[in-house]
């Protein structure tokens, strides 16, 4: 709720209004005039607002949510969260009422700081083409979202943002500073240990970018 302060420059006594002139006496010597008392100059104290810098770098956490499944895993990851950080925290939902029901968007909006937004799905052509063996073996969540994920460079009110998968758990002290030590990073992520991926893209740090986003949509399709 916005709080409305009246300025002590722009309110007027009421005493001054009310005061009745007494008449001026005549005088035999040389007139004077007594000067007007001056209205009292805004300290630069009182003037002085202050507004956020137009280069101030801007953080968020972020994940992404897919099936209603991920929705315990994204709660418990929020509480975590807000224990060491009250930076912004993205949920990216996948916009299909079948997997993402309106039950589950409705418990997202009752976390707190947190910002929801829907994404198309992206489509994997290489999911497509394994077969039901192969399928199997996969968590059914897992489909269809691997390059969903690729939203989070389309965030461009963000100057960087860490990207965690909605079953991780929060245990550090100051996630925080993870921002201010890899400041000039514009994309970070840990090896992984399945090959033939070359990193895990279970937590990433990541600077949005259209240029980046749209090189990436153009490879998902070849």
């Amino acid at each position: 709720m916005n709080s409305v302060t009246n300025s002590p420059y722009s309110a007027t006594s009421s005493r001054a209004n009310s005061a009745t002139k007494k008449p001026k006496k005549k005088s035999a010597g040389k007139k004077t005039t007594k000067p007007s008392p001056k209205s009292k100059a805004p300290t630069e104290a009182a003037l002085s607002i202050t507004f956020p810098h137009k280069d101030k770098e801007r953080h968020a956490y972020v994940t992404l949510l897919t099936d209603d499944s991920y929705l315990a895993g994204v709660q418990v990851m929020h509480y975590s969260l807000r224990r060491v950080s009250s930076l912004p925290f993205v949920i990216l939902v996948l916009n299909d009422k079948k997997r993402v029901h309106l039950a589950t968007i409705k418990q997202l909006e009752k976390l707190s700081n947190v910002v929801i937004k829907k994404v198309p799905p992206i489509s994997n052509h290489h999911e497509e083409k394994k077969g039901d063996d192969e399928t199997k073996t996969e968590v059914p969540s897992w489909f269809g979202s691997a390059y969903t994920k690729l939203h989070i460079f389309t965030l461009f009110e963000y100057t960087q943002v860490l990207y965690i998968d909605a079953d991780c758990l929060i245990v550090a002290d100051n996630l925080d500073s993870i921002f201010a030590e890899l400041h000039e990073v514009d994309f970070g992520a840990a090896p992984d240990v399945f090959p033939p991926d070359h990193f895990n893209a279970g937590v990433l740090l990541v600077k949005p970018s259209l240029k980046v986003f749209d090189a990436l949509l153009m490879l998902t399709k070849s």
